[in-house]
C-alpha cells in the first residue's frame, strides 16, 4: 500500500488539534485506521514533521531458504498436482 500524502496527514492532525473529533471519529472520517491517526499525532508532537519515512530494506521471503529444494521439485515432478 502506498503512503498517504503529507496534505492528508496535516488535515488529520489539524482536525484533531482543533477538536473536530476523537481519534476514532477522525479515522472513520478520513478512512484510515485509528492507529495511523494516533501515529500522525504523536509524530507531529515530537518532531513537527509529517513527511513519510523512507522504506527500509526488503527482507527475503519465508520460502527463500528452501528455494533450491522447491525449484528442484518442480523440475523433477512438473505434473505433480498441488493441494
Amino acid at each position: 500500500m502506498g503512503r498517504y500524502s503529507v496534505d492528508l496527514r496535516k488535515k488529520v492532525v489539524t482536525a484533531y488539534e482543533l477538536g473536530f473529533g476523537s481519534i476514532r471519529q477522525l479515522a472513520e472520517q478520513f478512512m484510515i485506521s485509528p492507529a495511523t491517526v494516533h501515529s500522525y499525532i504523536k509524530r507531529y508532537r515530537v518532531s513537527q514533521d509529517l513527511t513519510p519515512k523512507k522504506p527500509g530494506p526488503n527482507r527475503p521471503g519465508k520460502l527463500e531458504a528452501h528455494r533450491y529444494f522447491i525449484v528442484q521439485m518442480v523440475k523433477d515432478y512438473p505434473d505433480c498436482p498441488v493441494g
